[in-house]
């Protein structure tokens, strides 16, 4: 699903902020 795929480059993109 869409939600799913937003979720994961969301989560991936925070994690690349955060470092």
């Amino acid at each position: 699903t869409k939600s799913s795929v937003d979720l994961r480059w969301k989560l991936d993109i925070n994690f690349r902020q955060m470092r």
